[in-house]
């Protein structure tokens, strides 16, 4: 699937952006994700690509490699557009990622408004709905190794409780954003947590899973 975008270059973000979206506040976002370090070099799986926000910051201080997980065809297309300069550096998959039970197709149900990153495989009422491919994610972490893991896909997260809470041994750093709101999310997410900081991850960003928002982004290392 082939999208035209409306999109122009913003030299404050360093992205290419597109107008009247929330795609400013994404790139906004990216001062969250710092202590994921890149200094170091090292690969970053990206899922939840969005526009490529962190995958670019990433490549850009000092990072070495990305693999960018974006199921949503327009927003692949412009995260494209923010990573091709860096060549193989920059490996962009269309498609969601899953759990090794998942289907090789899934529905992306969609938020239609300007919110553009809050697209989601969580069967979500009086959404419109595309099928995109998926990925299984332990699959992406047998084959490229990553050193620090991004997880931000809307609730999708815990489709991935196995993945999240066995991450392999070459990740040392893991973000990740809890969407707490649906029914038994937040129960879901202190467990997840727990289990985390019981296996040696130690979190040194975000909110503790305790609170009353919605959504929580949290950055472990171990």
């Amino acid at each position: 699937m082939t999208a035209t975008l409306d999109f122009t270059y913003s030299e404050k973000r360093d992205l290419f952006l597109r107008p009247d979206t929330f795609d400013d506040s994404v790139a906004a976002e990216v001062s969250g994700y710092k202590l994921l370090n890149p200094r170091d070099g090292g690969t970053l799986l990206d899922v939840g690509g969005n526009i490529g926000a962190v995958s670019r910051w990433w490549l850009k201080n000092g990072g070495d490699r990305v693999i960018s997980v974006e199921p949503e065809p327009d927003n692949a297309a412009i995260l494209r557009r923010n990573l091709e300069e860096f060549g193989d550096r920059a490996i962009i998959l269309e498609a969601a990622a899953v759990n090794r039970n998942a289907p090789k197709t899934l529905n992306l149900y969609l938020n239609n408004g300007i919110n553009k990153g809050a697209h989601t495989i969580r069967a979500t009422r009086g959404r419109d709905s595309i099928e995109v491919q998926t990925v299984p994610l332990f699959d992406l972490f047998e084959e490229h190794q990553p050193n620090a893991v991004k997880i931000d896909i809307e609730g999708g997260e815990f489709q991935l409780i196995e993945e999240i809470t066995s991450l392999p041994e070459t990740v040392s750093r893991f973000a990740i954003e809890y969407h707490l709101n649906p029914k038994g999310h937040r129960e879901l997410g202190r467990e997840i947590d727990a289990t985390l900081q019981a296996s040696g991850w130690r979190p040194v960003r975000g909110t503790d899973l305790n609170t009353s928002a919605w959504f929580v982004m949290r950055v472990y290392h171990r």
